[in-house]
């Protein structure tokens, strides 16, 4: 899957693409279609669980709900 880059990366800006590898259950590689460059990236989710609950009293205090 090619990506075109929108707004450039600081210190990479002659990069305007780049292709998304996938390597496993936790890594990513963003290889740059223009040069060598690359960069790995990890799924933090594979990693742990980020859900958590908030109390109802904060939920009321903040006025929380399913939409906000």
């Amino acid at each position: 899957m090619v990506f075109q880059v929108k707004s450039p990366i600081l210190g990479f800006e002659h990069i305007k693409s780049y292709e998304l590898k996938e390597l496993d259950q936790f890594f990513v590689k963003l290889q740059s279609k223009d040069d060598e460059t690359s960069f790995t990236a990890i799924n933090p989710y594979a990693l742990r669980n980020y859900e958590f609950e908030i109390p109802t009293y904060y939920q009321e205090l903040m006025d929380i709900n399913d939409q906000s």
